[in-house]
């Protein structure tokens, strides 16, 4: 399985067990690297009272997919953990 395989299932994961998380992808020149990088922004919907609308909260930003992982894995736990617990 590849790795966005795993991110995929993880997110729908969280998804189904009422955890909305959304993955942002954009690209920038690294001067140091010399190349270009991918940089994926996890975000929430959050509601604003002040424009009566859902707005995407970044909650961090990385350049490597298995970070996203370990993070998504982390919260899958908690989720389990917390629906062991009975909350």
């Amino acid at each position: 399985m590849n790795i966005r395989a795993k991110i995929n299932k993880l997110q729908l994961f969280l998804a189904i067990n009422g955890v909305e998380l959304k993955i942002n992808q954009y690209q920038h020149y690294s001067e140091e690297q010399k190349r270009m990088k991918n940089i994926y922004c996890i975000c929430t919907p959050v509601y604003d009272n002040l424009i009566n609308a859902k707005r995407n909260r970044q909650l961090f930003s990385t350049s490597s997919q298995i970070d996203i992982i370990q993070i998504f894995a982390m919260m899958a736990k908690e989720v389990m953990r917390v629906a062991r617990a009975g909350g």
